[in-house]
């Protein structure tokens, strides 16, 4: 049987998080973060993966057109998420308005995860075979236009046609009835 101590040391608990920071990086960024980290005891501290430039991403919708770097930090001492963008902002010279912290249970992160999967489904259409054999010839040019007004022009005439007037409703009902305004009809003088 094992002792305490052995339970102990062998049931650590590792908190994960993801460390956002919008735009540019100060320079020596990863270095200070590093050093600010040793507090919490660094378990893992991937380095910064940048994402591409977006017009509005995820976790900084007042922000425009900004790329984001992403760390995922794996430490032992355990902490909260507002605790760490806290003191991350402090110890880097980092604005809070530029800098979010998430665990990685969130739903947020895990929404994202779902993102990235449905953008790398994404294939692009320009360079498909089907769209370079494809001749667009029929959908410009003087061709185009003359069967376009063609087309125009048959769609004008038969909306004349619905349009014509009909004969008024007085000619078409049997003397003596009369449409009343909530539109069932009436016989006059009963």
């Amino acid at each position: 049987m094992k002792s305490f101590t052995e339970y102990l040391t062998e049931s650590k608990k590792t908190y994960a998080f993801k460390i956002k920071v919008a735009g540019d990086l100060p320079e020596g960024f990863d270095q200070s973060l590093r050093d600010a980290m040793t507090k919490f005891s660094i378990v893992n501290l991937s380095k910064g993966k940048r994402s591409p430039i977006q017009e509005v991403q995820l976790d900084f919708p007042e922000l425009k057109n900004e790329s984001v770097t992403v760390f995922e930090l794996e430490v032992h001492y355990p902490t909260t998420p507002q605790v760490l963008q806290g003191y991350i902002g402090e110890m880097c010279k980092c604005t809070q308005d530029r800098l979010r912290v998430r665990s990685a249970n969130e739903p947020s992160e895990h929404y994202e995860e779902v993102m990235k999967e449905k953008d790398t489904d994404y294939k692009s259409l320009l360079q498909t075979e089907e769209i370079e054999s494809e001749s667009a010839q029929d959908k410009v040019g003087d061709k185009y236009i003359s069967t376009f007004l063609k087309d125009l022009q048959a769609a004008s005439k038969e909306r004349a046609q619905k349009d014509q007037p009909r004969a008024p409703a007085s000619e078409a009902m049997p003397e003596g009835t009369s449409i009343s305004p909530i539109g069932s009809k009436a016989t006059k003088g009963k």
